[in-house]
């Protein structure tokens, strides 16, 4: 079987793209020229007009789509239109000429909106609502994919991911542990909110499920919402990864409303909504329908690098 990944010198593109190596795939790794820091099977300055994409299309068994411009991407509003769907609605359309047999997309459990209620979870048949320009754009990319296969016999998996975590930290993971290593206390104590998130060895590993086409039958299109067992809040957040640093925090509490004012002045309402928010998903419909289970907990996954 040949599996062609974009995005493979991205995070996940490239955890992955290892990973299922290791496990004896071949694999077709497809970056943009404009990344010039790796030496990839294929670099492609324009994803969809290039006849060389074709000649990769038309040896392809299963395409894994990782790139996409990330919610923290500051660029403006048509980058995400650009990236996260035109790109990926023009990729699938070829990949249905090209007979390609299964289409596996990842999206964002953000196409729900940015928060949820304390105890109802979003799952998979839960009604989008996206909220932020980066949700809207992976809900356009879910809605065309599912077209696409209903008038071709590309199969097409999307799986919508919280954010997505390894033992080297990036993001807002990074920026925390930065304020966790001053040792200083933090105001953080004591939230009841809950929180989704996806261990890099969890999602590689219900991919691999995924790509095998001829076990794990499914209709022409899924759409699955995935995350670690554990949901937890941002105070708990902060526990596993001083935890993983080796390094005691102290935390204690302050009013919400003191929170509330401050970030709405400061216009950081997405990040007050990052740290006091429910933002969790329910993911019995994947476990139920491939009958995966998450391989790893989240002390297990930040701390890989020290067990390895």
């Amino acid at each position: 079987m040949i599996i062609s990944i974009t995005g493979s010198s991205g995070f996940i593109g490239k955890e992955l793209s290892s990973y299922l190596a290791k496990k004896k795939y071949k694999i077709n790794k497809i970056i943009s020229k404009k990344n010039n820091n790796y030496t990839e099977n294929f670099k492609l300055s324009n994803y969809f007009e290039e006849k060389s994409l074709d000649k990769i299309l038309d040896v392809t068994d299963v395409l894994i789509h990782c790139m996409g411009a990330s919610a923290d991407n500051k660029k403006n509003k048509n980058h995400f239109n650009n990236i996260n769907y035109m790109v990926t609605k023009k990729l699938a359309e070829k990949c249905a000429n090209n007979n390609v047999k299964r289409f596996i997309f990842l999206s964002s459990i953000k196409v729900f909106g940015e928060t949820c209620l304390i105890n109802k979870p979003y799952t998979t048949y839960s009604a989008p609502n996206p909220y932020s320009k980066y949700g809207i754009s992976k809900f356009n990319a879910e809605k065309a994919l599912v077209e696409i296969s209903k008038t071709s016999n590309l199969e097409v998996i999307i799986i919508r991911c919280p954010l997505v975590y390894s033992d080297k930290l990036s993001g807002n993971l990074l920026a925390l542990s930065k304020i966790i290593k001053l040792s200083i206390p933090l105001p953080l104590g004591g939230i009841k909110n809950k929180r989704s998130f996806l261990g890099i060895d969890n999602l590689t590993n219900f991919i691999e499920l995924c790509v095998d086409y001829k076990k794990t039958l499914i209709k022409q299109n899924e759409t699955l919402s995935l995350s670690d067992n554990e949901i937890i809040s941002t105070t708990e957040l902060i526990q596993k990864l001083s935890y993983s640093l080796n390094k005691k925090i102290k935390m204690f509490s302050l009013p919400i409303i003191i929170f509330k004012i401050l970030f709405y002045l400061f216009n950081k309402n997405d990040s007050y909504n990052s740290l006091f928010k429910n933002l969790y998903v329910n993911c019995s419909k994947a476990q139920s329908l491939f009958g995966w289970s998450p391989k790893i907990t989240m002390e297990q996954q930040l701390a890989k690098n020290k067990l390895d």
